[in-house]
């Protein structure tokens, strides 16, 4: 739970992404690539078998596909008509209620613009599928598939994405995306311990990490393509961020292309470069009167692009970017380049820093422990000060997970941040971790200031500070200024797999704030990723409490007594108790009051 201020409305978003994060590029724009480069070869698209006769076929293994009965391809060029296509495929019986599409298509949309839109959307879809119209079906409160066949298996390639091209999508459709690509990776390895089965092969070992090489970036030069200076310095300002970030981070090795000067390899092993290294490029180009830029991976050895995503803007404006809106523009890129990296395939399974951090983020005590045995053998190497200080917030982790002492969570995690301080004073991660430590365990909110405020200007687009920032704020009461640090955190880490612990924060400055039904809408979404996530549970319960929810507080009050036997007990007013703050804690008693729970 830890996080700037709104994005700006100056920039439209526009991405076309490869990968777990948005859309791809037509597969003939990319430059073939053979077998082995770690990213699924040259075959991003999922195989359509075992049509019925008449029938349509869909797949949503890779990149959306649609063909008609003799297997010609369909063009649906409507985003959102591609994604209801995908999400009346994944129900189990292919239909959907009027209202769950809409909901998810059109969240933040009034009930009769949302009507609108969908029927829209259905005219545009059997438009594009005549003479196959009869396809989709409809009645006033259901939409459904009719002679579509849907290829939802990835079969033998273990190295794709469900439905890799989808759009960028609204809060409630992203929700929905997350989820059906986490059914699908469990299919992935169902199907990879069945290949292994079948060939009669154990699962590769996993390697210690001492033997092992972290994935490689490289940070190509900027491509500028207009005649105005000032697009180069947009270029560079968008490179510098990515480089810095990647190296901030610490997850992957970090090489700069555009230094030709420092020997970049030294103090690292020999086969540092070993894994297929990801070249990532900005370009930036005047088209018209618009300014447009865009971040690509590829695999330099085979120009394979995997990922890309761009953001555009009318000329004039473009050249003063928003801070805001760059920073989140490169944390969605480097948050979905580092996720990708992180699946690549190769001839061992090595854990890695961002395992570890991972495993951490799992929020379960057996994973924590298992995060900390992973990170104490990364001490001693290059990425330790990285690994020390997450070591730090795993300690302060299990202060809530197996009720450790403060005295205990301090003294552990401070020893290892004092490590990690001393061997990197300037890392923006550190110094996040630290500010946490000293706000959330020791409670000294001026020195956990200054530590956030140094790794903001360090790295102004870790969402990790700005949490870390937003929950500073409310320790100290300031919950206007958390709340605001809070919505900073959740736009910029929108693409990261961590962003149920940003939304966390979230549910607390909404419960502070008085708008309860705000923090149950977003704290649902926190519990469906981590049902025992105690501070979400606390907050929903008070939101219940005072909207006199009376059933679903006594839930979440059952659920917390659970996990936390003290919870509504004397012992809450003791110092070991672990609490977002003195404002929560003053609610908490409310809603304990209000529901005549208090023991």
């Amino acid at each position: 739970m830890i996080l700037l201020g709104r994005i700006s409305d100056d920039f439209a978003l526009r991405s076309s992404q490869v990968g777990p994060f948005g859309r791809t590029l037509d597969t003939e724009s990319l430059v073939p690539a053979g077998g082995g480069d770690g990213f699924g070869g040259d075959g991003p698209m999922g195989k359509i078998t075992g049509r019925s006769p008449d029938w349509l076929s869909l797949s949503l293994v890779g990149n959306f596909r649609l063909c008609d009965p003799d297997g010609r391809e369909l063009r649906v060029s409507e985003k959102k008509a591609r994604v209801l296509l995908a999400m009346l495929a994944t129900a189990r019986d292919r239909r959907r209620s009027r209202e769950w599409l809409k909901s998810r298509l059109w969240d933040r949309a009034f009930e009769v613009q949302a009507s609108n839109s969908l029927r829209q959307s259905l005219h545009v879809l059997r438009k594009s599928l005549a003479p196959w119209s009869d396809a989709v079906q409809a009645d006033y409160e259901h939409v459904w598939l009719d002679h579509v066949d849907v290829a939802l298996d990835p079969g033998d390639d273990t190295r794709v994405e469900f439905f890799e091209d989808a759009p960028r999508l609204g809060e409630a459709g992203e929700d929905w995306l997350r989820e059906e690509r986490q059914a699908f990776a469990v299919r992935l390895e169902d199907a990879r311990r069945a290949m292994m089965e079948a060939g009669n092969r154990s699962p590769a070992p996993v390697v210690p990490p001492d033997a092992a090489t972290l994935p490689c970036v490289l940070i190509g030069n900027p491509v500028v393509v207009a005649d105005d200076v000032r697009a180069e310095v947009v270029a560079e300002r968008i490179t510098n961020a990515i480089e810095n970030t990647f190296r901030q981070n610490g997850f992957v090795d970090t090489y700069d292309l555009r230094d030709v000067q420092s020997n970049q390899l030294e103090g690292k092993a020999q086969d540092s470069v070993s894994r297929p290294p990801v070249l990532v490029e900005v370009r930036v180009s005047l088209i018209g009167q618009e300014l447009q830029a865009t971040i690509v991976a590829r695999v330099p050895a085979t120009g394979k692009v995997i990922w890309t995503s761009s953001i555009a803007s009318d000329r004039d404006a473009a050249f003063a970017i928003a801070s805001e809106t760059m920073m989140e523009f490169v944390m969605g890129a480097v948050d979905s380049i580092e996720a990708l990296i992180s699946r690549q395939a190769g001839p061992e399974i090595r854990p890695t820093l961002y395992t570890a951090v991972h495993q951490l983020f799992g929020l379960s005590r057996e994973g924590i422990l298992d995060a900390q045995d992973l990170l104490r053998q990364f001490t001693g190497q290059a990425a330790s000060p990285n690994a020390e200080a997450w070591l730090a917030f795993g300690a302060m982790l299990l202060r809530n997970e197996i009720r450790e002492t403060r005295d205990e969570a301090v003294g552990q995690a401070g020893e290892h941040l004092a490590r990690a301080l001393e061997s990197d004073p300037s890392n923006a991660v550190v110094r996040a971790i630290a500010g946490h430590y000293e706000g959330f365990l020791r409670g000294d909110l001026a020195t956990a200031a200054r530590h956030l405020y140094e790794s903001r200007r360090v790295l102004p687009n870790l969402a990790f500070a700005w949490d870390a920032t937003a929950m500073n704020h409310i320790y100290s009461g300031d919950i206007e200024r958390g709340a605001q640090a809070a919505d900073v955190a959740r736009n910029l880490g929108r693409y990261s797999p961590y962003r149920y612990y940003y939304d966390a924060s979230a549910v607390i400055a909404a419960t502070l704030q008085g708008r309860h039904s705000d923090a149950i809408r977003i704290g649902r979404r926190v519990l469906a990723k981590r049902p025992r996530f105690l501070p979400v549970l606390r907050h929903m319960f008070v939101s219940h409490a005072l909207l006199d929810e009376r059933e679903a507080a006594l839930d979440c009050y059952r659920q917390i007594r659970e996990l936390d036997p003290h919870f509504g007990t004397e012992r809450m007013d003791h110092e070991d108790f672990a609490r977002a703050s003195n404002n929560s804690l003053t609610m908490i008693h409310e809603g304990l009051r209000h529901s005549g729970l208090l023991e």
